[in-house]
C-alpha cells in the first residue's frame, strides 16, 4: 500500500479542536485496528481523549491498516478546511434536515458527518475540486454546435461499465466512477480510474519488502455547448481517443460526434501580426504580448528556432522585420495582464489540441479572447 499523509486532520490541534463525539463515532468501526495500536475510543461520551496517542496512530498507520479506513481518512482530511467544509454544505443544501450540522461545527466536524451519512457526497465533492486543477488541456469541436448532451444520472452507470472495459484491458483495471455537474454553462466530467499496477519498496515488520498497488488517477472533459467545443485534460492519445467516441455514443448518441481535427492554431499570428493580440475589447484585460514562439524547419538537418521576448511583435517591428513564412510554427506562448490579478499569467498554444494556462483561474479569462482571435474555434477573428 503506499503512503499517505494527513497533515491537517492528525494534528492533535485540530482533532481537540471539533467535537468529540463525532470524531469518536467517526472512529468506532475501525475501533479494532486501534486497540491492536494501542489506542481505545471511550465507552462513555464524557471520557476524555488521548490525542496525542491518536494523533501519533494516524500519522504512522503500519500494514494492517484497513483499507476501508485509509479512505475515510483520505476524503475526510481532503475535505477537512473551510473551502472543502463551504463545498460539502453547497452540496448538502437540500439535505440539511437530514445531517444535522451544528452552527459550531469545524470543517472536521461536517466532513466526518457527512461520510457517516453518506460516503458518496463527500467523495462527489473530492472530485469536483479535481476539477478545477489542470493546467493543460486539449480542445476538440464537435460537429454541431449549441447541442446541449443529452446525458443524464441514467447513463452514468452504463458508461463507466462502458469504459471499465476499456480500462480492465489496457491493465488499468475496472472500477471506475464519473462525476458530473454544471458550472459556468458547461458541464464537467470528472472521471476516476485506475493506473497501471505500480511496485514501491517498503519496511514491513521491520525488513525491506515492496508493496503492490494500482494508482488512482482522476481526468477531467469540459463541454461547453454554445461552441460545441470539448476540452480533455487525460494521458495519452488513445485515452483521450475512448473519451472522446463514448462520450459522443452515450451522451450524444453519435460515435463520431467529435471528429478528431486542428482545432489550436497560430494562423492569426501570421496572418494579422501584432493585431491578433488587440485586446481592447476585452475589459478584463489589460495587455497581451507574444512573449515565445517556436518554428521548426525541416530538411536534412532539422532547424529549430525559438524566439523569445517580453514582446515579440513589438520587437521584431522595431528591426523592420516579420515572422519568417518557412517552416512550421509548433507553440506559442502569450502573456497577458488582466484587471484583477497582481502578476501576469501565460497561455501556450500547442497546434493541434493543446491549451496550457500558467493558472488555471486564467482559462475563464483568456478562452474567451483565443477564440474570438481565432486561435481556437467558436468565433471568427474579429481582429
Amino acid at each position: 500500500m503506499p503512503s499517505f499523509s494527513l497533515r491537517r486532520f492528525s494534528e492533535p490541534e485540530t482533532l481537540k479542536a471539533g467535537d468529540p463525539s463525532i470524531l469518536v463515532a467517526f472512529l468506532r468501526p475501525f475501533s479494532e485496528y486501534l486497540q491492536r495500536r494501542a489506542f481505545h475510543l471511550p465507552d462513555c461520551a464524557t471520557d476524555e481523549l488521548d490525542y496525542e496517542h491518536l494523533s501519533r496512530v494516524l500519522l504512522t498507520p503500519d500494514e494492517s491498516v484497513p483499507r476501508e479506513m485509509v479512505d475515510a481518512l483520505y476524503y475526510v482530511h481532503e475535505l477537512a478546511d473551510e473551502e472543502g467544509m463551504d463545498g460539502l454544505l453547497d452540496l448538502i443544501g437540500d439535505h440539511q434536515s437530514k445531517i444535522e450540522i451544528s452552527p459550531d461545527a469545524t470543517p472536521a466536524d461536517v466532513a466526518m458527518l457527512v461520510w457517516l451519512k453518506d460516503p458518496e457526497i463527500l467523495k462527489r465533492q473530492h472530485a469536483k475540486g479535481y476539477a478545477f486543477r489542470p493546467h493543460r488541456f486539449e480542445h476538440f469541436r464537435s460537429r454541431t454546435s449549441g447541442i446541449a448532451p443529452s446525458g443524464d444520472d441514467g447513463l452514468l452507470i452504463p458508461l463507466q461499465d462502458h469504459l471499465d472495459d476499456w480500462f480492465e484491458k489496457r491493465k488499468r483495471g475496472r472500477g471506475c466512477q464519473i462525476f458530473t455537474f454544471e458550472s459556468l454553462e458547461r458541464l464537467w466530467i470528472v472521471i476516476r480510474h485506475g493506473e497501471p499496477y505500480k511496485r514501491e519498496g517498503s519496511i514491513r515488520g521491520g525488513k525491506s519488502a515492496s508493496e503492490y498497488f494500482r494508482p488512482e488517477k482522476y481526468d477531467v472533459l469540459i463541454y461547453e455547448p454554445t461552441t460545441g467545443t470539448i476540452a480533455v485534460h487525460a494521458k495519452g492519445v488513445r485515452l483521450i481517443d475512448q473519451y472522446l467516441y463514448s462520450i459522443g455514443v452515450f451522451f450524444f448518441g453519435n460515435s463520431g460526434f467529435f471528429p478528431l481535427k486542428r482545432e489550436v492554431t497560430l494562423t492569426p499570428l501570421l496572418k494579422y501580426g501584432a493585431d491578433s493580440l488587440s485586446f481592447e475589447d476585452f475589459s478584463n484585460i489589460d495587455d497581451v504580448k507574444l512573449s515565445e514562439i517556436t518554428n521548426v524547419r525541416a530538411g536534412l538537418i532539422t532547424e529549430v528556432n525559438i524566439k523569445k521576448s517580453k514582446d515579440i511583435f513589438g520587437a521584431l517591428a522595431k528591426a523592420g522585420k516579420q515572422l519568417p513564412a518557412f517552416g512550421e510554427y509548433t507553440s506559442a506562448a502569450l502573456k497577458f495582464t488582466a484587471k484583477d490579478r497582481s502578476t501576469p499569467g501565460t497561455v501556450t498554444l500547442r497546434p493541434p489540441h493543446i491549451v496550457s494556462y500558467s493558472r488555471n483561474e486564467d482559462r475563464e479569462i483568456m478562452e474567451p479572447f483565443l477564440r474570438a482571435r481565432g486561435f481556437m474555434p467558436g468565433h471568427p477573428t474579429s481582429a
